[in-house]
């Protein structure tokens, strides 16, 4: 059975073509296009500004926090400090952008005035090399509000939503076996991700003498989060010493939380009389 208004006048809502009320109401009858426009308009994730980088003084030197400091008209920065670029003050904390294209000798930059509906993210995770809690995490969208006088990132830009929802985060590491001692991975991994599947693929064998070594993962908050143990060598079937050259070792964990933005640990203490061996570490997360 089909509904009729207006006698024989089909309304398709599935299309932007209907009867459309240009000032909505709780009684109007919306198109697609402005259920959208509303759904957009209250999104967590709508965006102001894509910030691509973060300047500051480095002992009297103009610097970048990213690793490609070449700026193209429009391209967004935030202040990591108060510092002069190019004749121009910034201010910490503030946003600009870039009106004059070139690296950090040539370009110019200008403020962008941002108010309590401002938001901002980034494609990669910017650190603020002068601090290290200053942390721009990619993919997150934050929005501005003001915590009286001043600007201060950790008071006046909040941390919200990821800004690609129910995506899987993948990323490795390349490990030696031959050196015992602690490696991390360089990508962030956000609160309330779940670990769903760690790898190790063997690059080069080891040839250790004696003993088996041992291969911990975690995070620096929580060392054994996911695997539940201090020790691979506990899960069945893996072993430094019995994979050479092209072997490979997975396991699926049964979504294990990071409760906080974190970076994976791995710890590897190496075989006795190793001096060669090499493993690819990859974590997958959703």
């Amino acid at each position: 059975m089909s509904t009729k208004f207006l006698g024989d006048v089909k309304i398709d809502l599935s299309t932007t073509i209907g009867v459309k009320n240009p000032t909505p109401n709780n009684n109007s009858i919306l198109t697609k296009e402005q259920v959208d426009a509303a759904i957009a308009a209250n999104s967590p994730t709508t965006v102001s500004y894509l910030i691509k980088d973060g300047i500051y003084d480095n002992n009297g030197a103009v610097a970048s926090a990213a690793s490609d400091p070449t700026y193209q008209i429009g391209d967004g920065v935030m202040a990591f400090d108060n510092i002069t670029v190019n004749g121009v003050s910034l201010t910490a904390y503030n946003i600009y952008r870039c009106v004059t294209a070139g690296n950090l000798s040539t370009a110019v930059f200008s403020l962008i005035n941002v108010n309590d509906e401002t938001t901002i993210t980034s494609v990669d995770t910017i650190v603020n090399p002068l601090n290290s809690d200053v942390i721009i995490f990619g993919g997150f969208v934050y929005k501005y509000e003001p915590a009286g006088a001043g600007l201060d990132f950790a008071s006046s830009w909040k941390e919200g939503d990821l800004l690609l929802k129910n995506t899987n985060i993948t990323a490795e590491i390349e490990v030696p076996i031959f050196t015992t001692g602690t490696y991390l991975m360089t990508t962030f991994f956000p609160a309330n991700s779940k670990v769903s599947k760690i790898e190790i693929i063997f690059k080069e064998s080891t040839n250790g003498t004696t003993g088996t070594g041992s291969v911990s993962v975690g995070t620096p908050s929580s060392p054994d989060i996911i695997m539940g143990n201090s020790d691979l060598q506990t899960s069945a079937g893996f072993n430094l010493q019995q994979f050479t050259a092209g072997g490979y070792w997975e396991k699926t964990i049964a979504g294990v939380t990071f409760s906080e933005n974190s970076k994976v640990m791995i710890s590897v203490t190496s075989p006795t009389g190793a001096t060669t061996g090499k493993f690819i570490f990859r974590v997958t997360t959703f």
